[in-house]
């Protein structure tokens, strides 16, 4: 049976900043969305053999000292129970009149926090970081089997402007 949360957890889950301290517990969070991901897609190009935590940890320290990335926790009853990761990149166009643009690169609320509002809260977040440095974009990408995903994106306002295509060679 899955536990519930608290009533407070409910009505007043904290957003910040990702600190030093967090990263044991979000690495095992961004693990857990990693998981989700490959289950829901069936993607043999997202099947990771073997990833370490230790690895997502390194990983999520050099975010951590990367003056053009951001991490926000969302945190109830003492655990981190939802994550955004978002980086400054280049456009894709290195003739656009819009050179860089905030790009969130992972997402994730577990599912017993979801449909709470917690993403918007730390998508505003990410956004107002992206604000306060003059982007005028926020893009992401979003795995064509992820519906959760796309559909959280879009309530949010985001629109698709154009599509990623592959194939196995």
């Amino acid at each position: 049976m899955e536990s519930q949360p608290s009533h407070h957890a409910r009505l007043a889950p904290d957003v910040r900043p990702m600190t030093q301290d967090d990263i044991p517990r979000v690495a095992r969070l961004y693990a857990e969305m990693i998981n989700e991901l490959q289950e829901d897609t069936h993607d043999p190009y997202l099947q990771i053999e073997a990833f370490s935590i230790l690895e997502i940890e390194l990983s999520l320290e050099e975010d951590l000292a990367d003056p053009e990335a951001r991490i926000f926790v969302s945190e109830a009853e003492g655990a981190v129970v939802a994550i955004i990761v978002g980086h400054i990149v280049g456009t894709f166009l290195p003739f656009s009149n819009v050179r860089r643009v905030g790009q969130i690169t992972a997402a994730y609320v577990q599912p017993n926090y979801r449909g709470r509002g917690l993403m918007q809260k730390l998508e505003q977040h990410l956004v107002n970081f992206f604000r306060e440095l003059g982007l005028p974009y926020a893009d992401l990408f979003v795995h064509s089997e992820n519906t959760l995903g796309r559909n959280t994106w879009r309530a949010l306002g985001y629109t698709t402007f154009r599509e990623q295509m592959r194939r196995r060679i």
